[in-house]
């Protein structure tokens, strides 16, 4: 029974993503893509089998604008970030 309440709950779930006109993209604690909606693939160009199960720091941010950041937050902890 509460199996198929969980399935029953899932598929709501990605019925109300796949609707919605808003962008969701959400990762886990690693940046690793989990859910990628229709509306995010209209507004990035990609597609959701071209990044769920990749990392968000690998499509969406700009590796020289990182490694600035990493600086300016190394020097704030103190430490290397």
């Amino acid at each position: 029974r509460q199996k198929q309440e969980f399935e029953r709950a899932n598929r709501l779930w990605k019925a109300i993503l796949d609707q919605i006109d808003s962008a969701v993209i959400a990762s886990d604690l690693n940046g690793l893509i989990q859910v990628f909606n229709p509306a995010a693939e209209r507004m990035t160009g990609y597609s959701r089998t071209d990044v769920i199960g990749r990392y968000t720091i690998d499509i969406f941010h700009d590796p020289t604008e990182l490694q600035a950041n990493a600086r300016k937050i190394s020097t704030l902890l103190s430490r290397p970030v």
